[in-house]
């Protein structure tokens, strides 16, 4: 590792580690090593990475090689990049979203996003700690960088720091050079650009095959779009608002809907393409069982599940 020793990790840029690669300066192999080196040193207390890519030294010296023999993909061909705990990956690492039940789960295929990166020589470091299920672990509120899997993400500012939002980990590993990129995801601020985008959330079920988008109940963006698209919708019940909880109030079709308030029940939407009623009962039956939310409808305190807790 002393081609790279004098490196600033903490500053290089994907810009800077193309050029190196690219002129024998380092290798991927080096290179990938410091990584691994730097988030060994730091991560026990930020808690940023939830897991290292057990191949990642395989794929180096294969890409190496690749090098040798033909010209580089493209500036990213041997650079390492750490991906969210959502971000499905087709390898040796699982993909959880953060939660302790799905501990253990590997896709069957990669995501569209990693299928694009790999067909770049990208590294696929680890995967990144994150707040359980993108925040839609709980109605009261986000969970702030925290997750079962991975604990609570501190960030490098000052002591103690509180990461936030759903991509803590992807944020906290840039901020301390712990890959040439993270990959987060965004789906809180362009909730319009989404729905109302070329083919929005619609297009993407047809073009990639999705099966089911799942979203807290409300009269909010999954149920206009399923009256846009035309689309099926199931709601399982999780429960009520408590006395006590102050009203909000929708404007639907030019009609004021109470949105929240007392007994106003809420739960989880799960939506399809067109004719993907069957799949959407299987998904809302199987998430009924693994709760049991029929038997134990509770009410919780001052609920706020909204599209940003529930995806971001």
């Amino acid at each position: 590792m002393d081609d790279i020793l004098e490196l600033d990790l903490l500053h290089a840029t994907i810009s800077n580690l193309s050029l190196a690669l690219e002129t024998g300066t380092i290798s991927s192999v080096s290179l990938t090593a410091a990584y691994i080196d730097r988030i060994n040193q730091v991560n026990e207390y930020f808690r940023a990475v939830l897991e290292i890519n057990p191949d990642a030294e395989c794929i180096t010296k294969a890409l190496g090689e690749e090098q040798k023999v033909t010209k580089r993909c493209g500036p990213l061909h041997g650079i390492p990049i750490l991906f969210k705990d959502s971000i499905a990956t087709l390898d040796s690492m699982q993909t959880t979203a953060g939660s302790s039940t799905l501990i253990g789960t590997r896709p069957s295929q990669d995501a569209h996003l990693v299928q694009k990166f790999r067909q770049d020589g990208a590294v696929i470091l680890g995967k990144i700690n994150m707040s359980e299920w993108a925040n839609f672990r709980t109605v009261t509120g986000d969970t702030g960088g925290w997750s079962p899997r991975g604990g609570l993400a501190y960030g490098p500012f000052y002591p103690n720091m509180r990461a936030s939002g759903s991509s803590s980990g992807s944020a906290v590993a840039t901020a301390l050079g712990l890959a040439a990129a993270s990959i987060g995801a965004e789906k809180a601020v362009k909730v319009k650009e989404y729905f109302g985008g070329e083919g929005g959330i619609p297009g993407v079920i047809d073009k990639y095959g999705v099966d089911v988008v799942a979203a807290p109940a409300s009269y909010g963006p999954m149920v206009s779009l399923a009256a846009r698209g035309g689309l099926p919708v199931i709601v399982v019940p999780l429960g009520k608002y408590p006395d006590g909880t102050e009203v909000e109030y929708l404007s639907i079709g030019g009609k004021v809907v109470v949105d929240v308030g007392p007994g106003i029940p809420f739960g989880v939407t799960f939506a399809g393409g067109a004719h993907s009623e069957r799949t959407l009962l299987w998904v809302a039956y199987a998430f009924e069982q693994l709760k049991k939310v029929r038997q134990s409808l509770v009410s919780f305190n001052a609920p706020k599940a909204g599209l940003k807790a529930s995806t971001g």
